[in-house]
């Protein structure tokens, strides 16, 4: 069922941990390569968002914040574990869930989509969906 103004936080796994061992072997053209592969990664992930109809109001380094009616359904269908890094992903119904449901994800060793179901004040629960 689709909810409007959910909201999904989309980051990239380990980004920081490969740029830096691509500088501690002074490779700089595979920093550049890396740098390149995520930017362009999200710019199409950007675009996919926004082709379910969602407002992207944060697509920058390896982080999409988005807004719209998308289901974690809808986010299988892109694909997001097919591209250059690992990604993970948390929905929620507001921007604190969607954040929430990301650390969850992250917790959980990453590539993967955590959707938050429920209230901070209430019952909270997470639904946990391996990608790749």
């Amino acid at each position: 069922m689709y909810e409007p103004n959910r909201f999904v936080a989309i980051d990239g796994d380990q980004v920081g941990k490969k740029l830096e061992e691509a500088v501690l072997r002074n490779d700089i053209l595979a920093v550049i390569h890396l740098s390149e592969s995520i930017r362009d990664c999200f710019i199409l992930l950007g675009r996919k968002l926004e082709g379910f109809g969602m407002v992207v109001h944060i697509n920058a380094g390896d982080m999409v914040l988005a807004q719209g009616m998308i289901t974690s359904k809808d986010l299988l269908s892109l694909e997001l574990g097919k591209g250059p890094i690992a990604l993970s992903c948390g929905l929620g119904k507001t921007l604190r869930l969607a954040h929430l449901a990301l650390r969850v994800a992250k917790a959980h060793g990453g590539n993967r989509i955590v959707e938050a179901i429920g209230d901070l004040g209430g019952d909270l629960e997470f639904q946990d969906i391996r990608l790749g």
